[in-house]
């Protein structure tokens, strides 16, 4: 969801973990800046730039190991950015040990059914 106008606000699940992600554009800095709240509690910061009208790239700036960076493009694929595809890499010591890639298509909104109940 959008709140104030300015920032995306997204709630995600991996199994029982449960995590949010805040996104927004940094006028300052002329980059969007990602944040994810882990399940763990720890916050991973992203940082993010636009190429062309469809490319983004996303680079991270605070992850839970020191060694590793990660990096994220994404292509749109439609006008109303509801299918994209994804490749990124996991490099530890400038190494590369994994890479993937995923196309995606935005279905709709969870049922109630699968939403968690608001926070009061």
């Amino acid at each position: 969801k959008i709140v104030d106008r300015r920032f995306q606000v997204w709630q995600w699940s991996v199994g029982q973990d449960i995590g949010y992600s805040f996104l927004t554009y940094d006028y300052d800095r002329k980059r969007y800046r990602w944040w994810s709240a882990l399940s763990d509690g720890f916050i991973m910061e992203w940082s993010g730039r636009r190429y062309w009208r469809n490319l983004m790239e996303w680079n991270t700036v605070r992850v839970p190991e020191e060694d590793m960076r990660m990096t994220a493009r994404w292509m749109f694929l439609s006008e109303d950015r509801k299918k994209l595809k994804m490749a990124g890499e996991i490099k530890r010591n400038d190494e590369v040990v994994a890479y993937r890639k995923d196309e995606f298509t935005w279905l709709s909104e969870l049922p109630d059914e699968h939403k968690l109940p608001e926070a009061d």
